[in-house]
């Protein structure tokens, strides 16, 4: 289990200014890396895995997509800019935390286990990074300024090979970049997450279509659902795996369409039923 550093708690406890009713308060925009990314850090941060998109592809290596604000069709593959957030998070979080959970969950998906074998720890993290990563990568916010600290040499090279080491920076005026305050945000709700599972775990189904295939929602922050293939989905807190037909199908397809935020996708609409 991962352990939180005093520094995260830290960070965590002053992070991102909500207000009273927990909306976040001003937004600054997210900085890129220096000309030619010289060290190498991941600056198209996805929000929705390329590897999960990808499972979604039709014969043109791309999903069909809607947004909710219009109902035309578009193709888009994975490198689309809807689908990734520009560093919002730091190189560690991408690289490593993020990393492992993401290969526990395709770890899972490819295994065909039962219910009995299956990884539900893997799915309950997954789903709640997408979630995480949605709510972050959609929206910029400010820097957390830490009193007390006037001065710093470093210049922006020094900063970026730090972070690409796995090491936090401290700007000129005690300036910490929003990028490390929401790493440490993720970092400690899924730390609570894995906490709290192993007191009250999360079971997932294998649900099974035969007639039809499955929408896929931008994200699933209020539903314990999460399609994994044209014709599979993992449900939570259902005792077994089971074989649905086209009417169940689209009312999950609906509940998809009806959850998502900014937009939804499919292999091929034209073999979605939606209620």
């Amino acid at each position: 289990m991962w352990q939180a550093s005093d520094l995260e708690v830290a960070l965590r406890s002053s992070s991102l200014n909500r207000n009273p009713e927990g909306a976040f308060m001003k937004r600054v925009k997210n900085e890129d890396v220096l000309d030619g990314n010289p060290n190498r850090l991941t600056r198209k941060q996805h929000i929705l895995s390329r590897g999960y998109l990808e499972g979604f592809y039709g014969a043109n290596r791309k999903v069909q997509l809607i947004k909710k604000d219009s109902e035309e069709v578009l193709d888009r593959s994975a490198s689309n800019g809807i689908f990734w957030a520009l560093r919002a998070w730091d190189q560690r979080m991408e690289q490593f935390f993020m990393k492992k959970i993401e290969d526990d969950f395709f770890a899972e998906i490819s295994s065909n286990n039962s219910f009995e074998r299956r990884n539900h720890l893997a799915i309950t993290l997954y789903h709640r990074l997408w979630w995480l990563r949605h709510d972050y990568g959609n929206a910029s916010f400010e820097n957390l300024k830490i009193e007390g600290i006037s001065e710093s040499a470093i210049t922006k090279d020094q900063e970026e090979k730090a972070e690409k080491r796995g090491f936090m920076s401290i700007r000129e005026g005690g300036i910490v970049p929003s990028k490390y305050v929401i790493s440490a945000d993720i970092r400690l709700e899924l730390l609570r997450l894995e906490e709290e599972y192993h007191r009250n775990p999360i079971f997932w189904a294998l649900i099974d279509s035969v007639d039809g295939e499955y929408i896929v929602a931008d994200c699933y922050k209020g539903l314990r659902y999460i399609p994994i293939s044209p014709t599979k989905a993992f449900a939570a807190d259902i005792s077994v795996d089971e074989v649905i037909f086209e009417r169940k199908l689209a009312a999950l397809n609906r509940h998809s369409i009806d959850c998502s935020t900014h937009f939804y996708f499919a292999r091929d609409f034209s073999s979605c039923p939606i209620a």
